[in-house]
């Protein structure tokens, strides 16, 4: 840790007002064509997964809880997805964060690293309903927000995250105010102010994996967003150094201050947005190299998972503190357990389905005693999302996989087949047969689509 925390040799002073320079002088014309469709791909993954993580326990208690008798009238505020609702812009955003991550099967950006769009996306889209924007507006500001979290993220490096915060309840919170401050026409100076809001009031820590709490960590993030960015075009005051100063962001979070990497490619063009990774297991992004290690060995030598003697999991240090969840009994534990889905992948418990997330695969006998027989080593080297297996048969025979699941699509068209299909799974039991037309919505819909039209349905 302490080699982490190593302070940088480049300085950071001014950076918190560096980046909101950039944030408010983006313009939709710097957004290449591959960035905005990727931004479309995460709205439609977004919205897929807001859709099927709504009637959640833990969402259901949040909405009971936070709203109440707040419900807007029809036409007013903005949607609540799923739920058949509207409230004001920042519990809509609270809601629809919180539903996005109760599944955990949406996006990643290991520059965060954490979840962005789950952050940022419900904050912007909340806004955006509410003012009346198009849906390029949403487009404009998701991306700046996601540039503006990597960055960030860069800046505080991996020391943060080890150290135990979940950035996307710390770094999405900034990145989500950044995004709405954009929305909102604000210049570098409120945008400042507002990211100072949302370094006050982020939080979230990593222990609370495999429970309700994590997912709203999200949705907090996107209420941090438009709170901070709403009271910093009011006026309200704050600092416009919080990432640098002391007893700001980096001091106080355990940032290792890599100023140069935070700088890195501002003012070269929109990037950052590039690098997110689509999620097509239902489970933490730890799980998802193991399991596809698991599934190429299952598809490959068509193995019987009676006969497997043991497996040898080789996995990043980080995940033995994310989703290292030994013996769970929840479908939300399950989630966070390495062994449970690499055992459910190799006897053929299909992984992108949200309903085998369930106390009855918690339990069934034939996982427990896969599961037990997995044994998990850990790289201390290496951060990537990467897991090599080896599969021991009781005859002998060892069976060997590498899965490397850190290198974004480039295949676009590939990509958004598989996200539409997704969408189709997770959405179908609100949209009905109107799924795939609201895909199209999005994914080739006119820039200037009101936002109404694009969430009416919802």
């Amino acid at each position: 840790m302490s080699e982490q925390l190593q302070p940088q040799t480049e300085s950071d002073d001014g950076l918190t007002l560096e980046l909101a320079s950039w944030a408010a002088a983006a313009t939709a014309e710097q957004i290449e064509p591959d960035a905005e469709k990727f931004a479309r791909h995460a709205l439609l993954d977004c919205i897929g997964v807001a859709l099927a993580g709504a009637h959640e326990e833990g969402v259901k208690a949040l909405f009971a809880t936070a709203i109440g008798e707040e419900l807007t009238t029809h036409g007013t505020g903005a949607t609540i997805m799923g739920l058949s609702a509207r409230s004001a812009a920042p519990n809509a955003a609270l809601i629809n964060g919180t539903a996005a991550h109760a599944l955990d099967f949406d996006d990643v950006h290991f520059d965060m690293p954490g979840h962005p769009t789950v952050a940022i996306m419900p904050a912007v889209l909340a806004v955006a309903e509410r003012d009346g924007r198009m849906l390029h507006d949403v487009i404009a500001a998701y991306v700046v927000g996601v540039e503006v979290a990597c960055a960030v993220g860069r800046y505080m490096t991996q020391s943060h995250y080890t150290q135990g915060w979940h950035a996307t309840g710390t770094v999405g919170a900034i990145g989500a105010a950044a995004a709405v401050s954009h929305l909102l026409g604000a210049d570098a100076e409120t945008t400042a102010r507002a990211i100072g809001l949302a370094v006050s009031q982020c939080g979230g820590l990593k222990s609370m994996f495999g429970t309700a709490c994590k997912p709203m960590h999200a949705g907090r993030a996107a209420h941090n967003g438009v709170m901070s960015a709403s009271l910093a075009a009011r006026g309200f005051t704050a600092r416009t150094d919080m990432l640098e100063t002391a007893q700001g962001f980096a001091a106080a979070f355990a940032g290792a201050r890599d100023a140069a990497a935070a700088r890195a490619g501002l003012g070269t063009g929109v990037h950052g947005v590039r690098g997110i990774l689509f999620k097509y297991h239902a489970a933490c992004y730890g799980t998802h190299a193991s399991i596809d290690a698991m599934l190429h060995v299952r598809e490959e030598h068509a193995v019987d998972p009676t006969e497997i003697q043991k497996v040898e999991l080789v996995v990043p240090e980080e995940n033995t503190r994310i989703c290292d969840i030994k013996s769970p009994t929840t479908g939300l534990e399950a989630k966070f357990s390495m062994t449970q889905t690499a055992a459910m992948a190799l006897s053929g418990v299909a992984t992108g389905d949200i309903n085998n997330y369930s106390e009855t695969w918690c339990a069934d006998s034939n996982i427990v005693s896969l599961r037990e027989r997995i044994e998990v080593e850990v790289d201390p080297s290496e951060f990537r999302p990467v897991a090599t297996a080896r599969v021991h048969m009781r005859d002998g025979v060892v069976f060997g996989s590498f899965a490397d699941l850190g290198v974004p699509e480039t295949d676009l068209a590939r990509q958004e087949r598989r996200l539409s299909e997704k969408f189709r799974l997770l959405a179908c039991g609100q949209l009905g047969e109107m799924t795939d037309a609201f895909a199209q919505r999005i994914l080739e819909g006119a820039a200037d689509t009101p936002v109404s039209t694009v969430v009416q349905g919802l």
